[in-house]
């Protein structure tokens, strides 16, 4: 009867955090023009993104209409079809941060060398300068990780916590931190590869495939983190599969090894998107109403991007 007691008391707390936490779909805009988004900022009042075959950096206004770009150097002789980069030759950014008021970065993927071993850096305020450097020394010294052995490397996100980054793959979810100060003097200077730390976290799962975190971002206003992930059926980083759901999860940094990641599934309207990205767009009422932006890719050339709200009651 006590262990009854107990499992009875453990559903309703669940329930209670379920119905006390709502993620809802508040308007969707499907993009044509924007070959598989990847990753969004919010930045200088405008949106920017990345796709992962995509030849340049797309600048957005507050409708998801596109105001300019930006060339990636590495891809100035690619010969895109249809607007899409091909598997061999792209980039394949997919993930992009916003690391102060002058600086955006992005990285590649990491999943074929040395074309997916790309970190661009986007500077200025009006007039913008990219420059462009190899991860490939980094991204060797990752795989050397403990936590990579037999798992393949797919940086899918970033986040940045004040002078710290966060980078996260996609296979087996492990987090990774560092200085970002560290790690560009090594791109740029061939100062030693940083010191990291490391952490798996656990997702959910759909029809046992386990989903890989493919977004994130961090509010400075209240400590908190949100992850996208998504379920793909596809058993490598590099080919795509069929996506069977996609996720959002939150944890306040102090607490993400103690409490780990609550998810919510996000249901659109229509076929099952693949979230790919998150952006916090506004933080109201002492961290409790939340207005989130997704960037969607569904591997057909075309993106998709939702706003949405996340409250907690």
């Amino acid at each position: 009867m006590y262990s009854l007691a107990i499992l009875l008391l453990t559903l309703v707390a669940c329930m209670e955090k379920e119905e006390r936490t709502i993620v809802t779909i508040t308007d969707q805009y499907k993009v044509n023009d924007i070959p598989g988004a990847s990753g969004i900022v919010k930045h200088q009042g405008k949106y920017w993104v990345i796709g992962d075959d995509a030849a340049v950096i797309y600048i957005l206004n507050k409708k998801f209409k596109t105001i300019g770009t930006l060339n990636i150097p590495s891809m100035k002789n690619a010969t895109p079809e249809d607007g899409r980069v091909s598997k061999k030759q792209k980039a394949d950014l997919e993930a992009m941060v916003v690391v102060n008021k002058s600086e955006i970065v992005c990285f590649g993927s990491g999943s074929k060398s040395p074309q997916r071993e790309t970190f661009i850096r986007i500077l200025g305020n009006d007039h913008y300068k990219v420059e462009e450097y190899s991860l490939h020394k980094f991204y060797a010294a990752v795989k050397q990780l403990p936590e990579m052995k037999g798992v393949e490397l797919n940086i899918e996100a970033a986040a940045m916590m004040g002078k710290k980054l966060y980078l996260f793959n996609r296979q087996n979810n492990l987090i990774i931190s560092l200085s970002y100060k560290d790690l560009f003097m090594h791109l740029s200077s061939g100062a030693p590869v940083p010191q990291m730390k490391t952490q798996i976290i656990s997702t959910p799962q759909i029809d046992g495939l386990y989903a890989g975190v493919s977004g994130a971002s961090f509010s400075n206003k209240s400590g908190r983190l949100f992850l996208t992930c998504s379920v793909e059926n596809t058993s490598d980083a590099y080919n795509d599969g069929e996506i069977l759901g996609s996720y959002l999860g939150t944890v306040f940094l102090d607490e993400l090894e103690k409490e780990g990641v609550s998810w919510y599934p996000i249901k659109t309207k229509g076929e099952i998107l693949k979230i790919e990205s998150v952006e916090i767009k506004s933080v109201k009422n002492e961290d409790k109403d939340y207005k989130l932006i997704f960037a969607a890719d569904n591997d057909n050339g075309k993106s998709v991007f939702l706003n949405a709200t996340f409250v907690v009651k």
